[in-house]
Protein backbone atom coordinates (compact mmCIF):
# COMPACT_ATOMS: atom_id res chain seq x y z
CA UNK A 1 0.00 0.00 0.00
CA UNK A 2 1.33 3.42 -0.89
CA UNK A 3 1.94 6.22 1.56
CA UNK A 4 -0.74 8.33 -0.12
CA UNK A 5 -3.40 5.62 0.30
CA UNK A 6 -2.50 5.21 3.96
CA UNK A 7 -2.83 8.97 4.53
CA UNK A 8 -6.16 9.18 2.69
CA UNK A 9 -7.54 6.16 4.56
CA UNK A 10 -6.44 7.62 7.89
CA UNK A 11 -8.05 10.98 7.14
CA UNK A 12 -11.30 9.25 6.22
CA UNK A 13 -11.19 7.24 9.46
CA UNK A 14 -10.57 10.45 11.39
CA UNK A 15 -13.48 12.25 9.73
CA UNK A 16 -15.85 9.37 10.43
CA UNK A 17 -14.77 9.24 14.08
CA UNK A 18 -15.07 12.98 14.38
CA UNK A 19 -18.64 12.98 13.11
CA UNK A 20 -19.67 10.00 15.25
CA UNK A 21 -18.15 11.30 18.47
CA UNK A 22 -19.29 14.90 18.15
CA UNK A 23 -22.83 13.67 17.41
CA UNK A 24 -22.68 11.26 20.35
CA UNK A 25 -21.45 14.05 22.62
CA UNK A 26 -24.15 16.39 21.36
CA UNK A 27 -26.96 14.01 22.26
CA UNK A 28 -25.41 12.84 25.54
CA UNK A 29 -24.87 16.31 27.02
CA UNK A 30 -27.40 18.60 25.35
CA UNK A 31 -30.18 18.55 27.96
CA UNK A 32 -28.10 18.92 31.12
CA UNK A 33 -25.42 21.33 29.90
CA UNK A 34 -26.41 24.20 27.58
CA UNK A 35 -22.94 25.62 28.26
CA UNK A 36 -19.88 23.89 29.64
CA UNK A 37 -16.35 24.81 30.71
CA UNK A 38 -13.40 23.71 28.59
CA UNK A 39 -11.33 23.03 31.73
CA UNK A 40 -11.60 23.73 35.44
CA UNK A 41 -8.95 24.60 37.99
CA UNK A 42 -10.01 22.00 40.52
CA UNK A 43 -9.15 18.33 40.50
CA UNK A 44 -12.04 17.47 42.82
CA UNK A 45 -14.75 19.16 40.75
CA UNK A 46 -17.74 17.01 39.94
CA UNK A 47 -18.91 19.25 37.10
CA UNK A 48 -17.94 17.78 33.72
CA UNK A 49 -15.80 19.79 31.35
CA UNK A 50 -15.08 19.36 27.67
CA UNK A 51 -11.62 17.96 28.32
CA UNK A 52 -12.76 15.76 31.23
CA UNK A 53 -14.88 14.01 28.61
CA UNK A 54 -12.28 14.20 25.82
CA UNK A 55 -9.43 12.50 27.74
CA UNK A 56 -11.20 9.15 28.31
CA UNK A 57 -12.61 9.36 24.79
CA UNK A 58 -9.11 9.76 23.33
CA UNK A 59 -7.67 6.93 25.42
CA UNK A 60 -10.41 4.43 24.57
CA UNK A 61 -10.44 5.48 20.94
CA UNK A 62 -6.71 4.79 20.66
CA UNK A 63 -7.11 1.20 21.71
CA UNK A 64 -10.13 0.63 19.46
CA UNK A 65 -8.65 2.30 16.39
CA UNK A 66 -5.31 0.51 16.73
CA UNK A 67 -7.06 -2.85 17.05
CA UNK A 68 -9.53 -2.18 14.22
CA UNK A 69 -6.80 -0.87 11.91
CA UNK A 70 -4.77 -4.01 12.59
CA UNK A 71 -7.67 -6.43 12.19
CA UNK A 72 -9.07 -4.86 9.00
CA UNK A 73 -5.74 -4.60 7.20
CA UNK A 74 -5.44 -7.45 4.71
CA UNK A 75 -1.87 -8.40 3.88
CA UNK A 76 0.40 -11.38 3.57
CA UNK A 77 2.73 -12.23 6.47
CA UNK A 78 0.88 -9.94 8.86
CA UNK A 79 2.49 -10.11 12.33
CA UNK A 80 0.54 -11.46 15.28
CA UNK A 81 -1.64 -9.03 17.21
CA UNK A 82 -0.32 -10.15 20.57
CA UNK A 83 2.10 -9.05 21.94
CA UNK A 84 3.39 -6.50 19.41
CA UNK A 85 0.28 -4.63 18.33
CA UNK A 86 -1.49 -5.10 21.65
CA UNK A 87 1.36 -3.23 23.33
CA UNK A 88 1.36 -0.69 20.49
CA UNK A 89 -2.32 -0.04 21.30
CA UNK A 90 -1.43 0.49 24.96
CA UNK A 91 1.41 2.83 23.92
CA UNK A 92 -1.06 4.86 21.85
CA UNK A 93 -3.41 5.06 24.85
CA UNK A 94 -0.68 6.37 27.15
CA UNK A 95 0.47 8.86 24.53
CA UNK A 96 -3.09 10.15 23.95
CA UNK A 97 -3.73 10.45 27.68
CA UNK A 98 -0.58 12.49 28.16
CA UNK A 99 -1.05 14.68 25.12
CA UNK A 100 -4.69 15.61 25.72
CA UNK A 101 -4.14 16.06 29.47
CA UNK A 102 -1.11 18.29 28.98
CA UNK A 103 -2.99 20.37 26.40
CA UNK A 104 -5.90 20.80 28.83
CA UNK A 105 -3.56 21.73 31.69
CA UNK A 106 -1.71 24.30 29.61
CA UNK A 107 -4.98 25.72 28.35
CA UNK A 108 -6.20 26.08 31.94
CA UNK A 109 -2.92 27.62 33.09
CA UNK A 110 -2.59 30.24 30.36
CA UNK A 111 -6.20 30.95 29.39
CA UNK A 112 -8.19 30.04 32.49
CA UNK A 113 -11.73 28.79 32.73
CA UNK A 114 -13.60 29.37 29.49
CA UNK A 115 -17.28 28.57 29.23
CA UNK A 116 -18.36 27.51 25.75
CA UNK A 117 -21.66 26.67 24.16
CA UNK A 118 -22.80 23.10 23.84
CA UNK A 119 -22.32 23.28 20.07
CA UNK A 120 -18.70 24.40 20.37
CA UNK A 121 -18.05 21.74 23.01
CA UNK A 122 -19.37 19.09 20.60
CA UNK A 123 -17.14 20.43 17.81
CA UNK A 124 -14.05 20.41 20.07
CA UNK A 125 -14.78 16.85 21.19
CA UNK A 126 -15.17 15.84 17.54
CA UNK A 127 -11.86 17.51 16.64
CA UNK A 128 -10.04 15.72 19.44
CA UNK A 129 -11.48 12.35 18.44
CA UNK A 130 -10.81 13.00 14.76
CA UNK A 131 -7.18 13.94 15.31
CA UNK A 132 -6.60 10.97 17.60
CA UNK A 133 -8.23 8.53 15.17
CA UNK A 134 -6.31 9.92 12.19
CA UNK A 135 -2.93 9.78 13.90
CA UNK A 136 -3.44 6.34 15.44
CA UNK A 137 -4.80 4.81 12.23
CA UNK A 138 -1.88 6.26 10.25
CA UNK A 139 0.73 5.10 12.77
CA UNK A 140 -0.72 1.58 12.94
CA UNK A 141 -0.96 1.08 9.17
CA UNK A 142 2.43 2.67 8.53
CA UNK A 143 3.93 0.31 11.08
CA UNK A 144 2.20 -2.70 9.50
CA UNK A 145 3.37 -1.91 5.99
CA UNK A 146 6.89 -0.95 6.99
CA UNK A 147 7.38 -4.42 8.49
CA UNK A 148 6.81 -6.05 5.08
Amino acid sequence: MTQQRIVIGSIIAGLINSIINSTRYWFAMRENYPSIFLTQDSISSEIPTVFSKAVPLAVSLCFFVTSIAFLTTKMENKPAYFPGYFFKALKHCIYAFGLVTIFALLLQKFVGAIEVSHTLASIITGLVSGMVATLVDYETKKSLYSNN
